[in-house]
């Protein structure tokens, strides 16, 4: 009924054709042409098609808002990545120098330990030399007063 007319469709192009033929229809209609009943359809039909094309706008600006925050988090993701690849080869960095220095922690530990056990022993020598040398005094002494 809105597209008999090869002319009337051909007039009709672009995103709200089908508006524009249901109104072209109407203006038709209420020139008298069709019944009362018909245009008021038509006029109804004009309206929900309009809704609809507002509908279409919106879920085409919320998709692309979508698509967008989507590039973004996948520009995030990728970010995150090249950061975490990053905090990887400063991990392992550091895990490397953390051997290194359990290394050389060990190395500083043999040595106090060699070095205390020389202590030790010197104080023993030592020790043993001071008691030799008392009972030597004791000796001259007691030779002294004889």
């Amino acid at each position: 009924f809105f597209f008999s007319s090869r002319r009337r469709h051909t007039r009709c192009s672009g995103v709200s054709w089908a508006r524009r033929c249901v109104q072209e229809t109407a203006k038709e209609q209420v020139n008298g042409k069709s019944e009362n009943k018909e245009v008021e359809e038509s006029s109804q039909l004009a309206e929900k098609i309009s809704q609809l094309e507002q509908k279409i706008k919106e879920q085409e600006s919320q998709y692309l808002q979508l698509e967008q925050e989507y590039i973004q988090y996948k520009m995030g993701v990728a970010m995150a990545d090249l950061k975490n690849e990053n905090l990887l080869d400063k991990l392992r960095k550091l895990e490397k120098a953390l051997k290194l220095r359990e290394e050389q922690l060990k190395q500083f530990k043999s040595q106090r330990e060699n070095l205390l056990a020389d202590m030790t022993t010197f104080v023993n020598t030592l020790s043993d030399s001071m008691h030799e040398e008392k009972k030597l005094k004791e000796k001259i002494l007691s030779l002294i007063h004889i």
